[in-house]
């Protein structure tokens, strides 16, 4: 859509002009209306298609919607080149581009869709040209509706126009936070800070735009404030350790700063306990190298984040955990080698997610580089955990067992929590109640008191004697010198239990990894092989 075309040199230098051809609209109205009419009939194929055209299956069904990089070009050349800057060129290649019924675009900016637009552009004293910047709202704004069922490895393009070519910069100061919200809420503040180009691990400026979006999300009330606040404080601390990490502290000082300035006036209520914490995780101008010092200084830092994350009282149980986790992955070099002597793990390697993978793999170098057997222990765990839910309850939930279950109201006080924990489409079944559940499914007592809990026990059928048997394991197995289960050392780490970190030593992260991959349990290897997921 834009050509390029050398039309001169001066002194040796090509002098480039830019042409817009094969616009796939007849005029502004022609655009709004194709792209607000995939907004109101929640078209998910024209969705898919605007999100990601080049690996849309649906792309040349829609010849209205082309390749994302070439239409966000021409609505960037709209926006700072206005058809008086563009001159001949721009009627040339779009004469007709504001010739159309205003009464009929007036009727459509209507609809609430377009409210925060007005609210913007109410406020400027002077307008380039009548409907400034709608083509860049009403393109994101729908864009940013699709990312709320597209997958988020489908939104390449979309990333790449906000952050690589740094619009949304541009967006937040507009105004324009509806858009950001959307996004924000449906991939979390990770798609904003990690970069999608090859080769870029850590580029600092993406953290602040992950502010401006946690930002936007504040004004646009899409998630509560607590959450937000949370996610501010870890959009911080993720930059600061993987600054430290890779000695460039120095090189991101500017923008630990912005994130800085923004957590100090996010809220005047509460203002002074978020200063606390940034208090508590100051850290001088460091500038190192990757060498033992590093890694102890990193280590240090580390501990400092997750013993504040242990102690907070805005955060669950399973946010906790989650950022834990988080912080972890943080800590760790980009490139981490795989401990080759387990060789028990190999046969099932692959049908592990990709998150477990990186879990044990980051607790071996965890336990290598910090000597932390509490924290290595941890991601452990959370592997154990995470496995579970996505090889058992994950395809309960889905199945049509679950489905036809009419009655869900749990008739035994006794089993409401594990009823609710196999009912609750939101939320998974934590570590601790993973036994339970399994009690539940073999006794007479607990398959009456549910009907959830009995389409979970038929859903298993040959397979549940053996599913119990893991969930025993959870509850009975004995680790270190103490006699701690994994229950016991996943809930001290996450609630800051001095003992846990004291007594949780070399003894018990070798328990933890014997349960994992060793036998007679061997119960990642188990959970595979009776695994529901098909």
């Amino acid at each position: 859509m834009l050509k390029e075309e050398i039309v001169s040199y001066i002194n040796g230098i090509p002098v480039i002009k830019e042409t817009l051809e094969d616009c796939p609209f007849a005029n502004l109205l022609d655009m709004i209306k194709y792209y607000f009419d995939i907004y109101i009939s929640k078209d998910i194929k024209k969705a898919d298609c605007l999100l990601d055209n080049e690996f849309s299956k649906y792309k040349d069904t829609y010849p209205k919607l082309v390749n994302a990089n070439d239409m966000s070009a021409l609505i960037t050349d709209l926006i700072f080149n206005s058809p008086e800057n563009l001159g001949k060129n721009f009627f040339t290649a779009l004469p007709n581009w504001m010739d159309f019924d205003e009464n009929e675009m007036n009727r459509v900016l209507k609809h609430p869709f377009f409210d925060e637009y007005h609210n913007v552009i109410n406020g400027f004293f002077e307008l380039p040209r009548k409907y400034f910047m709608l083509e860049l709202y009403t393109y994101v704004k729908v864009q940013a509706f699709a990312t709320e069922f597209i997958p988020e490895n489908r939104s390449v393009q979309l990333w790449y126009y906000l952050c690589y070519q740094d619009m949304i910069g541009f967006i937040y100061s507009s105004g324009f936070h509806e858009s950001l919200a959307i996004i924000y809420k449906s991939y979390g503040k990770e798609w904003f800070c990690h970069s999608k180009i090859t080769g870029i691990d850590l580029d600092p400026v993406l953290y602040l735009y992950a502010s401006y979006a946690n930002i936007s999300c504040r004004i646009s009330g899409l998630i509560e404030i607590d959450r937000l606040k949370n996610d501010l404080i870890d959009i911080r601390d993720e930059l600061m350790l993987r600054s430290c990490l890779a000695g460039s502290i120095e090189q991101s000082k500017v923008y630990l700063n912005k994130i800085k300035d923004i957590i100090t006036h996010y809220d005047d209520i509460e203002v002074k306990d978020i200063k606390q914490k940034l208090d508590v995780l100051e850290h001088e101008n460091l500038l190192l190298k990757k060498d033992k010092e590093t890694l102890e200084k990193t280590r240090v830092m580390l501990e400092k984040q997750i013993s504040s994350l242990q102690f907070d009282k805005h955060r669950t149980d399973e946010e906790k955990v989650d950022s834990i986790l988080k912080r972890l992955y943080s800590a760790m070099p980009e490139v981490i080698s795989f401990d080759e002597s387990i060789t028990s793990l190999e046969s099932i390697w692959n049908k592990l997610s990709e998150t477990t993978r990186r879990d044990i793999k980051t607790a071996l170098a965890v336990y290598d580089l910090y000597k932390t057997a509490d924290l290595a222990s941890f991601l452990l765990i959370s592997s154990i955990e995470r496995e579970f839910n996505l090889n058992f309850f994950a395809p309960f939930k889905r199945s049509r067992y679950y489905k036809k279950v009419k009655d869900r109201f749990c008739c035994n006080r006794k089993f409401e929590i594990t009823h609710t924990a196999l009912n609750d489409l939101n939320s998974i079944p934590t570590l601790g109640a993973i036994p339970f559940i399994g009690r539940a499914v073999r006794t007479k007592q607990g398959i009456e008191s549910s009907e959830v809990i009995k389409a979970f026990g038929i859903f298993l059928g040959e397979k549940r004697k053996e599913f119990c048997c893991l969930c025993d394991a959870i509850q009975n197995y004995q680790i270190g010198l103490k006699k701690y289960n994994i229950i016991d050392i996943r809930n001290g780490v996450a609630h800051g239990d001095a003992k846990i970190k004291e007594e949780c030593d070399e003894k018990c992260f070798e328990g933890v990894k014997a349960l994992l991959y060793e036998p007679p349990i061997q119960i990642m290897f188990s959970v595979i092989v009776i695994s529901m997921k098909k």
